[in-house]
């Protein structure tokens, strides 16, 4: 908790941010390990506080995700079998959807320039919105939004603290023909961040949604348990298998994509950058220069201990989740490498 606390604060202020959140999570159990919002308040002196940070964020504030949504879209196509990691497909830099025009988030390279045809993986590696919106309308809308609420978004999980969002979800039947499109790659659905870390934390552990938990047990003065919260399964949203390609996607999301600042010599790291517009007053529009930087980090790559969820809003020196959040993710988790002792991985040792 210190440590998240800590280099959160830090971060937020060097990139000049307006606030953020981390949380970090048991993908195992569904435990919540660490939770911070900043700015935050005394609780001894919250009176002198305003009414804007008197609340936990990371439960009541809702967000558009922006590419670490892709996650889901992309555990979707797989389970149900239309693509697998390997599939070639066409990708245009930009691609007509309706009246809106889908852009990529970056220029590709002069080497990628015309080379339209790419692997189904490259689209989470480097973090591609036309290829993901080409995913999205594999499935269609029903199947789409269906993927989206097993994953547990549109609902509140009644954890053990006041003000939990439901997050903002429309109904399939209030969708319009650029939707699928645009929630695909996270833009036009809301979600808290404890929803984004639970979902994948669902993909960590090997396709189970786990109901996160704050509180452990009750004692009393004596150290008798007098109420426990065990671990509970809500239910299985993907196949074990499916869970692992997801996994692998993104291992080179951090080794060779966007998500390079996240690396930790010795360990494998998995992760996936997210930079999303924010919405306007009354999610009419968005504003002009403000963002939402995220990264959603994971490791080790057997059994996932720790999912953690970084995301800053509004920062005015960088404003991708890559150059923004990342290094946090990454300094928060060599903090839990160092305290709890985790050596390397073996693979990589040995090749060390």
């Amino acid at each position: 908790q210190h440590s998240v606390e800590k280099h959160l604060s830090n971060q937020v202020v060097s990139m000049e941010a307006k606030s953020g959140q981390v949380i970090v999570m048991d993908p195992q159990t569904g435990a919540i390990l660490a939770m911070a919002d900043y700015p935050s308040f005394e609780p001894q002196h919250f009176y002198k506080s305003s009414q804007s940070i008197l609340k936990n964020s990371c439960i009541v504030d809702v967000f558009e995700p922006g590419s670490i949504f892709k996650i889901v879209t992309m555990a979707a196509v797989l389970e149900e079998r239309l693509v697998d990691s390997d599939t070639i497909i066409t990708i245009p830099e930009t691609y007509k959807l309706l009246n809106r025009t889908i852009r990529e988030s970056h220029p590709r390279s002069e080497e990628e320039k015309y080379r339209d045809n790419k692997e189904v993986k490259e689209i989470l590696i480097h973090s591609l919105n036309v290829g993901t919106t080409l995913l999205a309308q594999q499935l269609g809308d029903d199947l789409f939004y269906k993927y989206i609420k097993r994953f547990g978004f549109g609902k509140s999980y009644g954890i053990q603290l006041p003000g939990e969002s439901n997050g903002l979800l429309r109904h399939v039947d209030r969708w319009s023909g650029v939707d699928i499109g645009m929630i695909s790659f996270g833009q036009g659905i809301g979600v808290t961040p404890l929803q984004m870390v639970t979902a994948a934390s669902g993909v960590a552990n090997g396709g189970l949604l786990l109901r996160p938990r704050i509180i452990k047990a009750i004692s009393d003065h004596e150290g008798v348990t007098v109420h426990s919260n065990p671990k509970k399964e809500i239910r299985r949203i993907i196949k074990y298998g499916t869970a692992e390609k997801v996994k692998e996607m993104l291992e080179l999301a951090v080794t060779e994509g966007t998500g390079q600042l996240a690396k930790i010599p010795g360990y494998r790291v998995l992760g996936k950058t997210g930079t999303a517009q924010i919405a306007g007053p009354k999610g009419v529009g968005y504003l002009k220069g403000e963002y939402v930087a995220s990264f959603l980090g994971m490791f080790p790559f057997d059994k996932p201990k720790y999912v953690i969820l970084v995301s800053i809003q509004s920062p005015q020196k960088y404003i991708s989740g890559g150059m923004v959040s990342a290094p946090v993710f990454k300094q928060v988790a060599e903090d839990i490498i160092h305290y709890f002792n985790i050596p390397p991985d073996q693979v990589l040792a040995k090749e060390g």
